[in-house]
């Protein structure tokens, strides 16, 4: 497949209700929170998938997730030393908790920072989000499509 050509994938047509419950589908809690970590340096937004993907995975019993690697790698749709980069990332970003006590590795996720603890702790990412309200504040006034 070349850069040119997209692999369109048909629609349902059905309106996704995220206030509907439904017996068939099951939902992956992530905490609205993470969303803002997007605007900190060298964050990549699919982080936040890895992170859900790690959430999903979490027993409460044990007080933590422990899927092997290759199971993340193929939720996460990425290959093994892209998974270790990320949940070091992870790990770095306050995110996760990585141990190995014996055998896999175990993961603990931390709630995110709310928005005013991470723009607090992080003014380069209140930067951006306040760069790109004013951009679009700005495309507003001139009228433009937002």
């Amino acid at each position: 497949m070349t850069m040119t050509q997209q692999l369109l994938l048909p629609s349902t047509k059905e309106v996704f209700n995220k206030s509907e419950k439904s017996k068939e589908s099951f939902f992956v809690k992530m905490p609205a929170d993470i969303m803002h970590y997007v605007h900190v340096p060298n964050y990549k937004p699919e982080y936040n998938y890895l992170y859900a993907i790690i959430v999903d995975y979490y027993n409460v019993d044990y007080g933590y997730a422990y899927p092997t690697e290759w199971q993340i790698s193929r939720r996460y749709g990425k290959g093994i030393q892209t998974v270790r980069t990320h949940l070091r990332a992870l790990e770095s970003f306050g995110l996760i908790k990585i141990s190995k006590p014996k055998g896999n590795k175990i993961y603990v996720p931390y709630k995110p920072l709310s928005k005013r603890e991470l723009f607090e702790k992080c003014p380069e990412a209140q930067k951006k989000f306040t760069d790109n309200k004013q951009a679009e504040d700005a495309e507003r006034r001139r009228g433009g499509r937002i």
